[in-house]
């Protein structure tokens, strides 16, 4: 019971912890289909916050020990249609946000608040759009199906090629 005469029994605890008086500790302990509590969540005296982990190394540290395929570390919802559900990115310079966008619903978006515009789409479908700026593809970049271009393709040394090697025709000045 709770220790008050009650019938109830404890299922949960706050705690506030220190070792010593460097630092002051708060941990939050749940039970899980057992009588025995566990620490669930910490949240130390510099305000990093760990969830399943006692020592948070990182502001948010989610830690969890199985290898269960499929399983998500950070799940975000909106169940409103059409509604966002999204995370962002900020420091001094830029802001930047990725996910999902009522106006975007069919597609995850990666956005730059900043400039405002979206800089990549990846829709249901499977089709991807690139929006803006120089996009460079690496080494062992492959295309499955059809690849478009609105504008000039730029060899590595920064000249315009009116013929890419090893494709045959012309579409501006991209060679097909």
């Amino acid at each position: 019971n709770d220790g008050g005469g009650s019938s109830y029994k404890r299922h949960a605890n706050i705690i506030s912890n220190s070792a010593d008086t460097s630092e002051s500790v708060l941990d939050f302990w749940t039970t899980a289909g057992s009588s025995t509590a566990s620490k669930k969540m910490t949240i130390l005296g510099n305000g990093h916050v760990g969830i399943n982990t006692t020592s948070p190394s990182k502001l948010l540290h989610l830690y969890t020990g199985t290898a269960s395929a499929g399983e998500q570390m950070l799940y975000i919802e909106n169940a409103t249609a059409g509604g966002e559900a999204a995370m962002a990115f900020k420091n001094n310079d830029q802001y930047f946000t990725m996910g999902l966008w009522g106006s975007q619903s069919d597609a995850f978006a990666i956005r730059d608040v900043t400039s405002d515009g979206y800089r990549m789409f990846i829709h249901a479908a499977g089709n991807t759009d690139i929006q803006g700026g120089n996009i460079r593809l690496r080494d062992h970049t492959y295309v499955s199906g059809n690849l478009y271009v609105s504008g000039s393709v730029i060899a590595a040394d920064g000249t315009a090629d009116d013929h890419v090697s090893g494709l045959s025709g012309y579409f501006g000045k991209f060679g097909i």
